[in-house]
């Protein structure tokens, strides 16, 4: 019998821990405006600067535009979006210059 009741009693727990993880788990959404017009978070470029970074992420939140989001080197975060990615991958060292996107 007591057996038994120490098999429950870890059985419950074992529950328990499992539930809890479960529940404690971030949940991530990603929800994107259903037009093609430039997010708020763009960022216009100074037209004489040119500004170096990597590609992090190319996503198609609308059908025919791309968001493509750029750590540059100065630390900050670029998120910029086109109509089309051409040759770009993530990972790629880019050059941004008059909002215009080129490997570097």
């Amino acid at each position: 019998m007591r057996s038994y009741r120490l098999a429950t009693i870890a059985s419950c727990a074992a529950l328990a821990a499992v539930l809890s993880a479960c529940t404690s788990r971030p949940v991530v959404v990603n929800s994107y405006p259903q037009v093609a017009a430039p997010a708020a978070t763009v960022v216009t470029v100074p037209v004489a600067a040119a500004e170096y970074g990597r590609i992090t992420s190319i996503e198609s939140p609308v059908a025919g535009a791309y968001r493509i989001t750029i750590q540059s080197e100065t630390a900050g975060w670029r998120t910029l979006d086109l109509p089309a990615t051409g040759d770009l991958r993530i990972g790629d060292r880019v050059r941004i210059e008059n909002g215009t996107i080129t490997r570097a």
